[in-house]
């Protein structure tokens, strides 16, 4: 339950108070808001929660965003020109002392345009008539306290991604070693972590398990929260490189249509750590294939056969390959039939002894072929 509260102008103080903000605007015949919010509240939606209220009571408003931590002279001057092509009525300051003192420079600048420099209003100014409306809505209250959100993403689609654990640690000050574990989180479907009401410091925000089907490219990144009063909410991006898959193929030789199970390889990294759970073993199945999921991108995979599918000679020739990031790469091995080569060799003999016979016939050597 709201409360109400009237000393020089009404506050509402309580659960439910925004949806007195529809009341006080149509009591007062307010036409449209001009809304001062900065982009961290509005990604977050706080301040969707007060641009509800407006919804849902159909109350027109635009929202001005280009609001910094600590306002500059530039935020405070397009606000003036935002708000003059808006054709507002009033104004609703929506976050901490930022978005606050950006909404009251506006309201009293289009009031009193001659102090549009900004600058002239430092102190106090001696302003002629009082500021456009305007309803607050802190977020705030006393001490300013801090979040750190976390962002993750997929490195190649850019696509958010849950599932991922980070770890916080304060460092205290501004700087520091070791430090003191907040806690973990783990990002959900919009690929967010959040971690709010922090003290000012350094913090040292840690990744300790990738998301499934992923790599870890940055494994952690400090961050700064400054001790100046605002509220701060810095967002901290990390991506992970999607795994990739290999493919292996066992074909015949003289007949690549044909594939052929149960054919064993040894299959490991170039720095010679085993792939799998069997030592690295791997054997092909009935469509003559092995696919292996979740390789490391950008290392290389050696593949060495050293079982022959029965009725088939081995191949010895090992065949290496780089593991590409969200992509399946592929290999194809072949085998001769056995005999095959016997055969071969018997075909080259009675070649050889044809030309013999026919040495006797001719000037020319006889020559294998």
């Amino acid at each position: 339950m709201a409360n109400r509260i009237v000393l020089n102008e009404t506050s509402y103080h309580g659960a439910g108070a925004i949806a007195e903000i529809a009341n006080e605007a149509k009591t007062r015949a307010f036409k449209k808001a001009f809304v001062c919010s900065d982009p961290d509240l509005i990604k977050f939606g706080v301040t969707k929660k007060v641009t509800d209220v407006l919804d849902n009571a159909g109350l027109a408003y635009e929202i001005y965003s280009n609001i910094k931590p600590n306002p500059t002279i530039e935020n405070v001057q397009t606000g003036v020109a935002a708000f003059k092509k808006s054709d507002a009525d009033y104004l609703i300051a929506i976050g901490g002392g930022s978005s606050m003192d950006t909404a009251k420079a506006i309201g009293i600048i289009i009031a009193n345009p001659e102090f549009e420099d900004v600058r002239s209003l430092e102190g106090v100014a001696p302003t002629k008539k009082p500021s456009i409306p305007i309803i607050a809505v802190p977020t705030t209250a006393g001490t300013a306290l801090n979040a750190i959100v976390v962002h993750k993403t997929d490195s190649v689609t850019g696509e958010a991604l849950g599932g991922a654990t980070f770890q916080l640690r304060y460092l205290g000050g501004a700087s520091g070693t070791g430090g003191t574990v907040i806690g973990q989180k783990v990002t959900g479907s919009n690929g967010m972590a959040i971690w709010t009401g922090l003290k000012p410091g350094s913090y040292i925000v840690e990744e300790v398990d990738p998301a499934d089907g992923y790599s870890i490219i940055q494994s952690s990144e400090t961050v700064y929260l400054a001790d100046n009063g605002e509220q701060s909410v810095i967002t901290v991006r990390f991506e992970n490189m999607p795994d990739g898959n290999l493919l292996i193929r066992k074909v015949c030789s003289a007949n690549p249509s044909v594939t052929l199970p149960d054919a064993e390889f040894k299959i490991t990294y170039a720095d010679g750590t085993v792939i799998g759970d069997s030592n690295g073993i791997f054997v092909t199945d009935e469509n003559g294939e092995i696919r292996i999921d979740g390789l490391e991108p950008g290392k290389s995979v050696i593949v060495t056969e050293t079982r022959a599918p029965a009725g088939y000679e081995i191949d010895t020739q090992s065949q290496t390959i780089q593991i590409q990031a969200g992509r399946t790469v592929s290999l194809t091995f072949k085998n001769d039939k056995q005999g095959n080569q016997i055969s071969q060799l018997s075909a080259k003999h009675s070649n050889y002894q044809q030309n013999i016979q026919n040495y006797g016939n001719s000037t020319a050597p006889p020559t294998a072929s």
